[in-house]
């Protein structure tokens, strides 16, 4: 099925949120045109060696293309003409910059009512002491305390090598983009929709901020463990091909996994007959798992 058949946008995204948006626009059968400056767009040209990159190519390949100067009066007036002929116009440019070019939701939506005009920026415009400040995978990592719970215990803050601030931000783009499609068919109205990377971040850190709340303090780091402490055995552990990540979320499991390693008795000892117990002797588990499952 192609849901969105039939639909046009412009997809004006850059690096990996808004060409992700974009990706699942035109996997949906939207005709997703990529818009690009002359130069062509950043992800295109961080490989000087070739014209395309492989992320480049991953995120763009199922659009048409178009390269227009956003800065100069022709190519302003050319995408006000784009503007009323297509559904959908998304991009994730730094905040305010199509709006300085008098090609911005309000400016856009004037001219075509069902238009719907799709935003993603670091921290969302509506006003806010962080509205006008650039947003980057790893500085949404920072501030919004993912990194601040990544890592080892008494290690150093890290970022996930995945650049998932950017990829959960364009699919909240595209989910927003399709609900704002949902309602102009009953209303024949377009939208403008905005969307924070910081606010699509949050959600992901739901353990941490219930084990604040239930503690009153931030736990410390603990690498591949659960988070919040409240699951065990939860981890990776050495085995003769790599590692496994092993995590028992029912007592069954638990019996079930005691029984895999040839240890059923380890399902009654004292120290791992339930939840509390395993969390509260995780370093003693771990050791009795590491020790079945290393060469």
């Amino acid at each position: 099925m192609n849901p969105l058949s039939g639909l046009t946008a412009l997809d004006f995204g850059q690096v990996y949120n808004g060409p992700y948006c974009g990706f699942l626009m035109a996997q949906a059968g939207a005709t997703v045109i990529k818009v690009e400056s002359l130069k062509g767009e950043t992800l295109r040209s961080s490989n000087p060696k070739a014209s395309a990159t492989y992320p480049f190519a991953l995120l763009n390949g199922n659009k048409k293309s178009l390269a227009i100067n956003i800065k100069s009066e022709h190519g302003q007036a050319l995408i006000q003409q784009l503007a009323q002929k297509v559904d959908v116009i998304s991009e994730n440019f730094a905040p305010g910059t199509m709006s300085k070019y008098g090609i911005g939701g309000p400016a856009l939506t004037a001219l075509n009512p069902r238009l719907i005009y799709a935003s993603s920026t670091g921290y969302g415009n509506a006003d806010g002491p962080y509205r006008d400040y650039l947003g980057m995978d790893i500085t949404l990592q920072a501030i919004s305390g993912v990194m601040s719970v990544t890592g080892e215990e008494g290690g150093p803050p890290l970022k996930t090598a995945a650049a998932f601030a950017d990829f959960i931000a364009g699919t909240h783009l595209y989910a927003a983009i399709v609900t704002a499609l949902f309602r102009r068919e009953t209303t024949g109205q377009g939208a403008i929709v905005d969307i924070s990377m910081q606010d699509c971040v949050f959600p992901t850190l739901a353990t941490t901020i219930g084990s604040f709340y239930a503690q009153g303090k931030q736990m410390p780091r603990a690498g591949n463990r659960h988070t919040g402490n409240t699951l065990a055995p939860y981890n990776t552990y050495v085995a003769s091909d790599g590692y496994i990540a092993i995590i028992c979320i029912r007592e069954g499991h638990f019996k079930k996994l005691c029984q895999a390693m040839d240890r059923p008795e380890l399902a009654e000892d004292p120290r791992f007959h339930n939840f509390a117990a395993r969390c509260q002797n995780v370093t003693e588990l771990d050791a009795e798992i590491t020790r079945w499952s290393a060469p």
